[in-house]
């Protein structure tokens, strides 16, 4: 498909809408009581709804503000990156969490998809290594 590259506006749509939505859950997970606990969505929206869908919109020809490619790589690595990191922290921190008010963990579907999120990320990190490190890429076939 051939896509336009006249500007009409619209380019920068689903930016405004992830920066929405992030900064909607980051503002309510902040009320006056928050505690520990607020970090968990905080750094959750912020690595899967921002920097993760932001690193899969990079390569989208109308929706990235890079026409660069080789920079479009590097950016989208360190979203991914970046935002599994993020996640790791959300996910360890309700994990300390639960250890201390002695409940059971993985005991809702939210608590399971959310981990298993985490690990198909993480295998797609590991799935990149090859793509990234050329002497990887000369071990592994």
């Amino acid at each position: 498909a051939v896509v336009s590259t006249q500007s009409t506006g619209m380019e920068l749509l689903p930016h405004v809408i992830i920066l929405g939505l992030v900064g909607f859950i980051v503002i309510i997970s902040w009320s006056p009581s928050s505690s520990l606990f607020s970090w968990h969505p905080t750094l959750m929206s912020v690595a899967f709804l921002g920097l993760q869908c932001e690193s899969i919109l990079l390569f989208h020809p109308r929706f990235s503000p890079v026409s660069n490619h080789a920079l479009r790589v590097r950016l989208h690595q360190i979203f991914q990156i970046v935002g599994f990191v993020l996640g790791m922290g959300g996910l360890i921190i309700i994990y300390i969490l639960k250890e201390k008010a002695g409940k059971p963990h993985i005991s809702s579907w939210h608590a399971l998809f959310g981990l298993l999120a985490m690990i198909l990320t993480l295998i797609q990190l590991i799935g990149a290594l090859p793509l990234i490190y050329s002497q990887i890429r000369k071990i592994i076939p």
